[in-house]
C-alpha cells in the first residue's frame, strides 16, 4: 500500500457514557470529601482513570485504510505502535499528575483545616464572646458567647445577629453590628450594649467589630466584653458614695437632689411636699455613758424604725451626727404631714436595750411645706431647721410646723452666725482678764482669760450667746486657737511668772493634736509651760473618758496645770478626779453664792475643799461676791478665789495697770496682814 487513509468511526456509546460517568464522580469524590484525605486520593485516581479511559476510547474509534500504493504490512503495524506508545505515556503521565495533584490538595487542605481548627481553640479559649456574621446571618458563634447566651453554639447559627441583643438596644446594635462599612473599614470605637443573657437577664457588654474574610468571603467579627462584673461595682461604688454606711441611708448630697427633685415635680403638678427635719433626743448622753458602740446600735435601730414609718416613695436621708430628714413628696394635705410626724415620733420612743440597760429615747422633728414655707430647698430647709430649733426649746418627743413669727429669731441666729465667722479677721474679739488672788496671802496668783466679742452694731455679745453657735458651727477651733496664743502671748509680757488661764471647750478637747498644738504656740511665743493652766469641764470627761484621759495626761507631760472646771455641775464622778492628772479643782459659783444664807451650801463646799486637799489639789472657788463668803471660804481653807469682790474681768492695760501695783508689795508680812482685807483699788465700785 502507498498511502493510508485515517478515518473516524462513530464512538462507542456505551463506553463514552462510562467515561463521563467517571469525570463527574471523581469531581464530587474530591469536593464532598475534601476534609479527608483518603477520599481526595481516591478521587484524583478515579479522575486519572477517566481520561485514560476516555483516550481508550478515541483509539478504539480509529480506523486506519491502507492506501493504494502501499502494502498492509511495514507502515502500518509501525504507525499503530508508536500511537500506542505515545496514548500509554499521556495515560501515565496524567494518572501521577492527578496523583500529585491531590497530594497537593490534601496537603493544602490538611493545613487549612489545622489553621481552622486553631482558630476554634483560640476563640473557645477567649474570656470574649465572639460571633461572626454576613448580612446579618450568624455564621459561627464561640462557646464563651454561647454560655453568655445561654445555648448551645450550634443553635445560633443561621439565625439574625440581632436576635442576641436586648430590645432596648436593637438600634443602637443595628446602626453599629451591620453598618456595610464595617465590610471595609474597621470600627474605631466601641459601645456598650445590652444582650438578651442567659435566663433572660440582661447582659451589658462592650462590642466591637471589624470586617473578616470567612470561607473566602467577606464577614464581620464581633468581639463582646462581657461587663456585669464592673457594672456590679460601679454600682456598688455609687452607692457607697450616696449612702451613709452605718444606715444605708442617702447622705446629704443625694438628699439636696431629690429635694430638688421633688420641688420641681411639685411645682408642675401643684403638689405638697412636707420635709421633715428629725434630730434625736439626749444621744450625747448615750455616746457618754455606753459608748460610741452602743451609739450606733441606737441609731440603727432609730433608722430602722424611721424607714418603717415612711411610703416607698419617700426619702429617708441621714443629714450628720444624729440628724435625719424625711422627704414626703406629694402630701394630700397638711394633716397626713402631721400624721407622719406623730407616727414618727411614737415609733421611736420605745425605749431601747443597749448593753444590758433600757434606754428611753426620743425626736424632736421640724416640719415645712412647699409651697406655703419655702419654694426652693434651701428655704424649705431653713423653715425646717427653724421648726426643729423651736421644737427642741420647748421639750422633748414633740414637733413644731414652721411658723413666720418665729422665723425672724431664726434669721437673727443665722446673722449671728454669719457675723461670728468673720470676727477674727476683723479684729472683733478680745480677751478680758478676771485676776484669781491667793486667800491667805493676798497676792495675785494669775488671771483667766475670758473671751469677749465686741460687735460693731450690737456692742458686747455675751459668751452664752455666741460659744454654742460656735461650737455647733466648728468655728470654735480657730476662736479657741486664738484665745490661746492671746493669752500666751499676754503671760510672756507680764513683770512677774503669774499663770493664766484658758477654757478648752469640749469641742477643741476632740482634736487628736492638741497637745502638740499646746506645745507649738508655748514654743513660738516662750512662755513656760508650768504658768500656762487649761481649764475643763466635766462634759469634756463625759464625752470619751479613754481619749480624755490620753489627751490631759500628754498635756501634763509637758508641764501645763489642768484644772476642772464648775466641778459639781454636771456629771460629777470622784473617778474623774483619781483618773484624770488635775492639779486644780474649781468650785462653780452656783455653790458660793448661797454660802452666807443656806447651811447646805456650806457643807457641800467643806465636803469639796476636804475632797481635793486629799487628793493634793489645789482649791480654786468662782463667784466671791461678798466678804462673808470670801471669810467663809478662808475659814474652810479654800486656797484661791475669784469674782466680782476681788476683781470684775478686765481689758489687757488695766490689767497691766494692776500687776505692776502687785509688783510693787515687797513684805510678806504686810500683804499677810492684809489679806481678808480687800485693796482699795479691787473693792467693788
Amino acid at each position: 500500500m502507498n498511502a493510508a487513509t485515517v478515518m473516524m468511526q462513530e464512538h462507542d456509546s456505551h463506553l463514552l457514557f462510562v467515561t463521563v460517568a467517571g469525570c463527574v464522580a471523581a469531581f464530587a469524590i474530591a469536593r464532598h470529601g475534601r476534609r479527608h484525605g483518603v477520599l481526595v486520593l481516591l478521587g484524583g485516581v478515579l479522575l486519572g482513570l477517566t481520561i485514560s479511559g476516555m483516550l481508550v476510547a478515541a483509539m478504539v474509534g480509529v480506523t486506519i485504510i491502507p492506501g493504494p500504493t502501499e502494502s498492509a504490512a511495514g507502515p502500518a503495524v509501525g504507525a499503530s505502535g508508536s500511537l500506542a506508545i505515545a496514548v500509554a505515556a499521556v495515560s501515565v503521565c496524567l494518572l501521577i499528575l492527578s496523583m500529585v495533584g491531590s497530594l497537593v490538595y490534601q496537603h493544602r487542605s490538611a493545613t487549612a483545616r489545622k489553621e481552622v481548627q486553631r482558630l476554634h481553640q483560640f476563640a473557645a479559649a477567649s474570656r470574649e464572646g465572639m460571633v461572626i456574621h454576613r448580612d446579618g446571618i450568624i455564621l459561627d458563634v464561640n462557646q464563651t458567647l454561647a454560655r453568655m447566651l445561654g445555648q448551645e453554639s450550634s443553635q445560633w447559627i443561621g439565625r439574625n445577629v440581632l436576635e442576641i441583643v436586648a430590645p432596648d438596644f436593637v438600634g443602637v446594635a443595628e446602626a453599629r453590628l451591620r453598618q456595610p462599612d464595617l465590610l471595609r473599614t474597621p470600627l474605631q470605637h466601641a459601645i456598650e450594649i445590652e444582650l438578651n443573657g442567659a435566663a433572660g437577664r440582661p447582659l451589658p457588654v462592650q462590642v466591637i467589630s471589624r470586617p473578616i474574610q470567612f470561607d473566602g468571603r467577606p464577614a464581620v467579627i464581633a468581639t463582646l466584653r462581657d461587663l456585669s462584673m464592673r457594672k456590679d461595682a460601679e454600682a456598688y461604688a455609687t452607692h457607697l458614695a450616696q449612702h451613709d454606711t452605718l444606715m444605708n441611708l442617702v447622705d446629704r448630697l443625694v438628699f439636696d437632689a431629690r429635694l430638688a427633685e421633688s420641688i420641681e415635680d411639685a411645682g408642675k403638678a401643684d403638689g405638697v411636699i412636707g420635709l421633715f427635719c428629725i434630730n434625736v433626743d439626749g444621744f450625747s448622753s448615750i455616746n457618754a455613758r455606753l459608748g460610741q458602740f452602743a451609739g450606733d446600735r441606737a441609731l440603727l435601730e432609730l433608722a430602722a424604725r424611721l424607714r418603717r414609718q415612711v411610703r416607698p416613695l419617700d426619702t429617708v436621708a441621714r443629714l450628720s451626727g444624729d440628724d435625719f430628714a424625711v422627704i414626703q413628696p406629694f402630701a394630700a394635705a397638711p394633716r397626713q404631714v402631721t400624721d407622719l410626724a406623730e407616727r414618727i415620733i411614737d415609733a421611736l420612743a420605745p425605749p431601747l436595750q443597749l448593753r444590758g440597760q433600757m434606754v428611753e429615747l426620743g425626736v424632736s422633728v421640724g416640719i415645712a411645706a412647699f409651697p406655703t414655707d419655702g419654694t426652693t430647698p434651701e428655704a424649705l430647709l431653713l423653715a425646717a431647721d427653724a421648726a426643729l430649733t423651736r421644737a427642741k426649746s420647748e421639750g422633748r418627743s414633740r414637733y413644731c410646723l414652721y411658723d413666720r413669727s418665729v422665723d425672724l429669731v431664726h434669721q437673727q441666729r443665722r446673722s449671728l452666725e454669719h457675723d461670728l465667722r468673720h470676727a477674727i479677721e476683723r479684729h472683733q474679739l478680745e480677751l478680758y482678764y478676771q485676776p484669781i488672788f491667793d486667800i491667805a496671802t493676798g497676792r495675785l496668783a494669775g488671771c483667766e482669760a475670758l473671751l469677749r466679742w465686741r460687735h460693731p452694731s450690737r456692742g458686747f455679745v455675751s459668751p452664752a450667746d455666741f460659744i454654742p453657735f460656735a461650737e455647733d458651727t466648728g468655728l470654735i477651733n480657730p476662736i479657741g486657737a486664738w484665745v490661746l496664743e492671746t493669752a500666751c502671748v499676754e503671760a510672756a509680757s507680764w513683770l512677774r511668772p503669774w499663770s493664766v488661764a484658758v477654757n478648752l471647750s469640749p469641742v477643741q478637747f476632740r482634736l487628736p493634736n492638741l497637745p502638740l498644738l499646746v506645745a507649738n504656740v508655748l514654743a513660738r511665743v516662750g512662755l513656760t509651760p508650768t504658768r500656762l493652766v487649761l481649764e475643763v469641764t466635766e462634759g469634756v470627761l463625759v464625752e470619751n473618758a479613754d481619749q480624755a484621759a490620753c489627751t490631759l495626761r500628754a498635756l501634763q507631760a509637758q508641764g501645763i496645770s489642768l484644772s476642772l472646771d464648775d466641778f459639781g455641775t454636771g456629771y460629777s464622778s470622784l473617778s474623774y478626779l483619781s483618773r484624770f492628772p488635775f492639779k486644780k479643782l474649781k468650785i462653780d459659783r452656783s455653790f458660793v453664792q448661797p454660802l452666807a444664807e443656806r447651811p447646805d451650801a456650806l457643807a457641800v463646799v467643806r465636803a469639796i475643799i476636804a475632797l481635793g486637799h486629799s487628793l493634793g489639789l489645789d482649791i480654786i472657788a468662782e463667784g466671791v461676791e461678798t466678804q462673808e463668803q470670801l471669810d467663809l471660804l478662808h475659814a474652810q481653807q479654800c486656797e484661791f478665789a475669784q469674782g466680782f469682790l476681788l476683781g470684775r474681768p478686765m481689758p489687757r492695760d488695766a490689767l497691766r495697770e494692776l500687776m505692776a501695783e502687785r509688783a510693787a508689795e515687797t513684805d510678806p508680812s504686810a500683804a499677810h496682814a492684809a489679806a481678808l482685807e480687800i485693796p482699795e483699788p479691787l473693792r467693788p465700785s
